[in-house]
């Protein structure tokens, strides 16, 4: 049975790599309120 490899160039369309960019920047914003809330302890990040 032959293997069948598909290399889509780009990988997103336009309109999913638009979808991908608006999550991640809900996200970054979702987690720098969280992070910089008022009266609230400080978050320690292990390193």
């Amino acid at each position: 049975m032959p293997r069948i490899h598909i290399n889509e160039w780009p990988f997103y369309s336009p309109s999913d790599q638009a979808k991908k960019d608006n999550v991640l920047a809900a996200a970054r914003l979702m987690v720098n309120g969280a992070l910089t809330a008022p009266g609230l302890p400080p978050v320690v990040v292990p390193s």
